[in-house]
């Protein structure tokens, strides 16, 4: 087993480095901040505790914001099949506390204390949560440990496992118990299962990826934007989500003349957008009014957060940003509404829906601006088939929640 004593000073170092780079980094600095912050909401969880007869508490922890909107679809369905518990949310990444500080449904949003033992066991002692439930990855082993050891029972769901992690080489058997201490691992195939079995984790069941039900939800939830309406009007429509400079290089302006496009930023950086803005002949969503001939305009840049999944259902063409940097974005927001999608080549292949899409010839890799113009060219003439594999395959991958909520349920008898 991975000595203690060296995990415990990884983290106290990880800690002060942390502190270290708030100094000048700004996800670095707001955790920290947050952290500071987290006695706020820690006492009102004290004051509720105090005031409740029979406590019930849910806890869902989510890494960043990805990993949150893999949560909710469960976390919805246990409010409402539980709606007596109160609901906790923890983040680890500012980028998910940030944006989903003020989620309606949770009673206490926080960030989740450093790893560290005597921090871990305060955190249990005050929360004392009934049922814990973890997202896809993040295995901290203080936290599980303790979680486990006080007959708390916490669930790991929507993950997914790789021959090249560290659990499956020849040294992994000290990094394996921190997997042992779910009462259940939810994987999202049968291969995540077949790995886990073979260095001793039984208590393992393939119910798919959450997901999938939670870009099918948007279906039922889309709001109408009329600023996007009147942009489209009656050209075809392209959406790049989660745009990196790479992705933007790699749209080619001769294909796209009569083809109106929409940027979403992977971040909001104010010269990057301005640059973009001169560069595209574009127009900021902020600064769209009323009066605003937006017939002049070929582009439209979302300059604020919360509009990309609403604005798939405008679109006949979707490019998704990080697959020429560190990893593909989520390609399924695009998908639930069908059309053809299309991302860079360096970084896609551990994304499982981006492998089958491509397989399926719903979506398309492309490696440079010539590329994607000749495919692209291919979908803009007919892409009704594309539409209709996108469409179908998140369709027929949805079932994940109700399957881990009906598991939970059955255990609690």
């Amino acid at each position: 087993m991975f000595p203690k004593i060296v995990y415990s000073l990884v983290i106290e170092l990880y800690k002060l480095l942390t502190h270290i780079a708030s100094a000048f980094n700004k996800k670095a600095k707001q955790r920290i901040v947050g952290l500071k912050n987290n006695r706020v909401i820690v006492d009102k969880i004290l004051k509720e505790k105090s005031n409740t007869k029979n406590w019930q508490l849910a806890w869902f922890h989510a890494a960043s914001l990805g990993e949150f909107e893999q949560a909710r679809p469960v976390l919805e369905q246990f409010k409402q099949d539980y709606p007596t518990h109160k609901i906790l949310v923890t983040f680890f990444s500012p980028s998910g506390f940030e944006i989903r500080k003020n989620y309606p449904l949770a009673d206490f949003i926080l960030y989740l204390p450093f790893d560290i033992q005597s921090d871990v066991e305060e955190f249990i002692n005050i929360v004392q949560p009934t049922i814990v439930f973890w997202v896809k990855y993040e295995y901290w082993r203080n936290f599980l440990r303790t979680i486990s050891n006080n007959n708390i029972s916490v669930y790991l769901f929507s993950a997914i496992f790789r021959e090249n992690q560290s659990f499956f080489k020849w040294y992994g058997s000290s990094f394996v118990q921190p997997l042992r201490y779910f009462s259940q691992l939810f994987v999202q195939d049968s291969n995540s299962k077949h790995l886990l079995n073979s260095i001793g984790i039984q208590n393992v069941a393939v119910a798919g990826d959450t997901r999938f039900d939670r870009v099918a939800d948007t279906l039922k939830s889309v709001r109408e934007i009329e600023t996007v309406k009147r942009f489209k009007a009656n050209s075809k429509l392209l959406v790049v989500g989660s745009a990196w400079e790479e992705d933007l290089a790699c749209i080619s302006t001769p294909i796209l003349r009569d083809v109106k496009v929409i940027i979403a930023p992977h971040e909001l950086y104010e010269e990057q957008i301005e640059r973009w803005k001169t560069q595209l002949k574009g127009v900021r969503y902020s600064e769209v009014k009323d009066h605003t001939d937006l017939s002049e305009f070929d582009t439209l840049i979302i300059d604020n957060i919360g509009l990309l999944s609403s604005i798939y259902q405008y679109a006949d063409f979707a490019f998704i940003g990080g697959g020429f940097g560190k990893g593909l974005h989520n390609i399924l927001e695009a998908a639930t509404f069908g059309m053809p999608i299309f991302f860079g080549d360096k970084n896609y292949k551990k994304f499982k829906e981006a492998a089958d899409l491509i397989n399926l010839e719903g979506a398309f890799v492309v490696n440079n601006s010539e590329d994607f113009q000749v495919k692209f060219a291919a979908q803009l003439v007919d892409n009704k088939l594309a539409t209709k594999i996108t469409s179908d395959y998140v369709q027929s991958k949805t079932g994940a929640t109700r399957m881990i909520l009906k598991w939970i349920q059955k255990s609690a008898k």
